[in-house]
């Protein structure tokens, strides 16, 4: 008689007590997850799917699967207590309190029991370590420490048990953005406004993203419907006058208005603060600077290499910026600061009086819109001298801003840069600030550059991807027929954001011109190019620099507006505006084209590139605190004059 030959399900459970005893619970996920699409749902198979979704830290996936075992056969003891624990573990007491009962009249099965990991707990354990939101607050210490991807996973995990926690949406959506997935943020945010249709933090971040991935009429329409839900929330109006400014369609003057109309509406204006002591003219000055929530900013590590190098003889430097000095992203700023004053959950008025005990002499917002809270307290007269540092705002709004710290290249004199009555005072050098990286000058791109052909390359968002950018990008490669255009991926690759740039870049017969090149790391991606290109209103000063530090040659389109021209400034005060800067769409294709086709010029660049950076004012940083203690003791002493007068 021929014998029976085993079916892959019975060879499967044949190995499987090997396979629990040894921990292999992945390849009990692989080969349970290939048989369960060949058969019928079998329990016992459905069960050590949930384990091994357990082993690997997914709670929603291994209720999911216990969920479908005990609709097999909800007389199982085992696949009760199970998803009782799970659920505990989770928070959900309520369900788990029901699969305990269950189990109780549940009859047990040995076998099941010896497949249970040592690292399950009980439920009896897992009900008394039970925490409100457990996953929620594993997601918050993820971020607290800058692991996105492990804080994406907990959100995710929470909302699985509690899909109408607009906290926990809001959470997943920012770990996304941050990681750069913002078509994966837009696609979440748009399920979860469904499901808390009313939250307007929700609707602001889905502005938020939807400006990230270029679709700017759709972002902004989605910001009024976020402050029509919450009419008084100044941070979500902030959100969308941040959004605003990387729209190409929108001008200054339009931003310079929703400032004023943003300070009019939320400014602090009250006297109810603790008065200033009176000092003289020869005490030390305390400049206080308002950081907020801007600590991961490409800026801040080079900024606090700048503050560090105050005249700590003739200035005391405070801080004001979100959570201790001690924690993990506010450690960098130890070096600068000689007080810290954390505003996490400071109010206006809590945090203006915080202003006014460290007697502040001049005080600075560095954060722009980041930190809206902190924003509507300049609108009270905390210090004699207020001032923004950010070349992204515009108009003396809140109304008792004093002055915007500029430079030269982002206002020029004879330009149009003022567009709501600001006065400035222009800095001696540039009023941007982004560190410098260490050169890396690749030899094996240069080696088989002829090879090749010519290549230009572009670090570009998907928001940067306008169609300004795209018509200058095919003039240019309509004058150098033989070259390609690099795209960095930034996730251009799926479903619909893949059309799209397709389509835009069809428009110009480009399309076969264009390689998405798919790199972790800048030096590699600008390894296999010639010239960079920056988009048109470019506000990532940090590309510039790494194209440079790889040594190829940059050209920038600078505009009318602060913001469009801060890309240029930090060129400007390398000394490359000449080179590298242009002002207008012909003036950028023609430097393009130049520096394309003067591969002599290029490789002189490239072999002086390293002691130009070196070199650099923008990059000097006891230079730039030099710039800075002018500004503030000219300043403070004009409002002497003043007073006295």
């Amino acid at each position: 008689m021929k014998k029976k030959t085993a079916t892959p399900k019975e060879l499967f459970f044949g190995r499987v007590d090997e396979l629990v005893e040894k921990g292999e619970w992945e390849t009990i996920r692989e080969e349970g997850a290939a048989l369960l699409e060949e058969g019928e749902p079998c329990g016992e198979l459905l069960f050590l799917l949930a384990l091994a979704a357990f082993k690997h830290h997914d709670f929603a996936g291994a209720v999911a699967r216990a969920k479908q075992a005990y609709d097999v056969d909800t007389r199982v003891a085992e696949y009760c207590d199970l998803l009782a624990t799970l659920h505990g573990m989770a928070g959900d007491i309520n369900s788990a309190s029901f699969f305990v009962k269950m189990a109780s009249v549940g009859t047990s099965s040995p076998k099941l029991a010896g497949w249970l990991p040592k690292s399950l707990p009980t439920f009896t354990e897992a009900f008394f370590e039970a925490r409100t939101r457990p996953f929620f607050q594993k997601a918050v210490r993820s971020l607290s420490i800058g692991n996105w991807v492990d804080a994406e996973h907990w959100f995710s995990q929470h909302l699985a048990f509690h899909p109408k926690d607009a906290e926990a949406h809001a959470g997943l959506a920012n770990a996304l953005m941050v990681q750069g997935l913002y078509a994966a943020a837009v696609e979440h945010l748009r399920a979860a406004r469904h499901v808390v249709p009313s939250d307007a933090k929700v609707a602001s971040l889905l502005g938020t993203a939807l400006t990230a991935v270029g679709q700017f009429a759709e972002a902004q329409a989605v910001h009024r419907s976020a402050t029509a839900a919450d009419a008084a929330g100044p941070a979500v109006r902030a959100a969308a006058i941040g959004d605003l400014l990387a729209d190409p369609a929108t001008e200054p003057q339009a931003i310079a208005v929703e400032i004023q109309h943003w300070a009019r509406d939320f400014g602090v204006s009250s006297d109810a603060l603790p008065p200033r002591r009176s000092t003289g003219s020869s005490h030390r000055l305390t400049v206080g600077y308002v950081i907020g929530m801007a600590g991961r900013s490409h800026s801040i590590p080079f900024l606090t290499e700048i503050l560090a190098r105050h005249d700590a003889q003739r200035f005391r430097v405070v801080g004001f910026g979100a959570g201790r000095l001690s924690d993990p992203s506010n450690i960098v700023f130890q070096k600068c600061f000689e007080a810290w004053g954390d505003t996490r959950d400071a109010d206006p008025l809590t945090f203006a009086s915080m202003v006014r005990a460290e007697n502040v002499d001049v005080l600075i917002n560095v954060s722009g819109f980041t930190s809206p809270t902190l924003l509507q307290a300049f609108g009270a007269r905390m210090a004699p001298v207020q001032a923004m540092w950010s070349p992204l705002f515009y108009g003396m709004a809140p109304a008792n801003v004093d002055v915007l710290l500029t430079d030269g290249f982002l206002d020029p004199l004879d330009g149009a840069a003022v567009v709501a009555g600001e006065k400035l005072y222009r800095l001696e050098g540039s009023g941007a600030v982004i560190a410098p990286v260490p050169l890396v000058l690749p030899e094996a791109a240069i080696a088989g550059a002829e090879a090749r052909g010519p290549v230009f390359a572009a670090d570009a968002t998907l928001a940067e991807l306008n169609i300004q950018t795209v018509e200058a990008w095919a003039q240019i490669l309509a004058a150098v027929p033989d070259a390609v255009l690099l795209l960095r991926d930034h996730g251009f690759r799926s479903g619909d954001v893949g059309k799209r740039l397709i389509g835009l870049f069809g428009n110009f017969g480009l399309a076969h011109r264009i390689d998405l090149v798919s790199v972790s790391e800048p030096a590699e991606f600008f390894a296999e190019a010639d010239v960079c290109l920056l988009p048109y209103q470019s506000m990532r000063p940090e590309v510039a620099i790494n194209a440079l530090a790889a040594g190829l040659p940059v050209v920038n389109w600078s505009g009318v507006g602060r913001h469009r021209r801060l890309v240029g400034s930090v060129l400007n005060f390398a000394g490359l505006a000449a080179e590298m800067v242009a002002e207008s769409a012909e003036e950028y294709r023609d430097k393009a084209v130049a520096w394309m086709n003067a591969t002599e010029r290029r490789e002189a660049f490239r072999s002086s590139i390293r002691d130009r950076l070196a070199n650099a004012p923008v990059f000097n940083a006891a230079g730039r605190a030099a710039d800075l203690e002018k500004a503030y003791l000219n300043l403070h002493k004009t409002v002497e004059m003043a007073d006295s007068a």
